[in-house]
């Protein structure tokens, strides 16, 4: 977790508010109530079942877990669980919290690319102008104007990639990059922004518009659009190759403008910030014969200047269908007990990465952070529907963004969220 997260390691905390209303364009989704129901709990409550986040923001001390738990499975490999991080003392785990004062659950659904949905985007793209190659809405792009500029707009449902998750994606570039581009590299050769650039703490932003006026506009454009990305999470200089092969990123690339990310989120908390695929390094054990699952990076991204909306690229679209509040939670000394039982008893559900120092026939795990996040569920039921729900994520080591040896408990009912079927 990143931009929207507060932390508590007994004292210690930081807040950072995105800022973004609950449901920004999707006010007309539906809004139901939610409780608990089939909790699959198998450890007394231990209180009552809170509903708001506030509840657990709190000096945890986690006395009984102090010197964690050593177990032997029925195949005989010996497991021993510790929290914190590395070390014996189980406060070192930090407890990060999101910054909402309640949650809910989302349900979302994947959006098939069929005629009805390419004609209902490209009218919204092209504002109701003259769209070519639109016939019966069957191709995978479509030549239109906006803001009396020439745009082309894809739609491509990918193969499964290296994650083994299958990925979709709407894009709308320029059809000749030269009339959006900066006059700085309008004589560049092969021009092209690029999307991966980081320029680091010099950020030599060359764009007339401010970040503020760029997310603005950003928001505008996203909003007509139709789609789920209610939630800005970041804003990026956008990149230009400046026809120079030096070692300096910033003499080969010129910042001008922003690249502004929106993704699917609830009250100012994106979803896709809290981790995708590509976060887990539980994916490492994923098999190769197991079924691609939807990509959960659900991410619109903006590309803006001091001209407005000049591209974009809706990766792995979802639309949300509904919303349910009044969400109660575990106490998380329940939640707790659980990822202890299920961890020492049952191992191998979780397919836990060991390092070459751990003995053969041993499973260590070391949980140093405890996260309450948003977790996409399928719909077993019902292919391309999914629910986003809270959830509390247990993870071994976090660096670089990435989480190794997460077990995944629903925050709800206590149910273990098996990662295997859902990502």
């Amino acid at each position: 977790m990143t931009g929207n997260a507060r932390r508590r390691r007994f004292g210690a905390g930081f807040i950072c508010c995105l800022g973004i209303s609950l449901l920004a364009g999707c006010s007309e989704k539906k809004t139901v109530e939610y409780g608990i129901e089939g909790s699959t709990q198998s450890v007394p409550a231990k209180g009552a079942a809170g509903g708001n986040v506030e509840q657990f923001d709190k000096d945890w001390e986690f006395e009984e877990f102090r010197g964690g738990w050593e177990s032997v499975t029925k195949d005989g490999e010996k497991v021993e669980l510790r929290l914190g991080k590395f070390t014996d003392n189980a406060s070192d785990m930090e407890v990060v919290l999101p910054d909402a004062e309640e949650m809910f659950v989302v349900e979302v659904e994947e959006p098939e690319f069929d005629a009805d949905f390419k004609r209902r985007v490209a009218k919204a793209v092209f504002s109701g102008g003259k769209i070519y190659n639109a016939d019966n809405f069957n191709a995978e792009q479509y030549l239109g104007e906006y803001e009396g500029i020439s745009y082309v707009l894809s739609f491509q449902d990918d193969n499964p990639d290296k994650w083994n998750c299958r990925s979709k994606e709407i894009s709308m570039m320029p059809k000749d990059i030269y009339q959006v581009c900066p006059q700085e590299v309008s004589e560049v050769e092969d021009l092209c922004m690029e999307d991966e650039v980081d320029f680091g703490l010099r950020d030599e932003n060359r764009c007339d518009i401010s970040e503020q006026k760029a997310r603005e506009t950003a928001e505008r454009f996203v909003n007509g659009l139709g789609l789920s990305y209610p939630v800005c999470s970041a804003v990026r200089p956008l990149a230009w190759r400046t026809g120079r092969k030096t070692a300096d990123v910033h003499e080969d690339y010129l910042a001008y403008g922003y690249k502004v990310f929106c993704d699917i989120g609830v009250d100012g908390l994106s979803f896709t910030e809290m981790g995708a695929q590509e976060s887990y390094g539980n994916m490492e054990q994923k098999k190769d014969s197991e079924e691609p699952k939807y990509n959960m990076k659900a991410r619109l991204e903006v590309y803006v200047t001091e001209k407005g909306v000049i591209g974009m690229k809706a990766h792995n679209p979802v639309e949300i269908t509904g919303i349910s509040k009044g969400v109660k939670f575990l106490p998380l000394e329940n939640v707790l007990e659980m990822m202890r039982e299920q961890t020492m008893k049952n191992p191998e559900l979780f397919r836990f990465y060991q390092p070459a120092n751990i003995e053969s026939g041993s499973i260590f795990v070391n949980y140093g952070e405890a996260a309450l996040i948003y977790f996409r569920v399928r719909d077993k039921d019902n292919d391309g529907h999914y629910s986003y729900v809270p959830a509390w994520r247990f993870a071994q080591s976090v660096f670089g963004g990435r989480m190794d040896n997460s077990v995944i408990i629903n925050a709800i009912d206590g149910s273990v969220i098996n990662f295997y079927e859902e990502a």
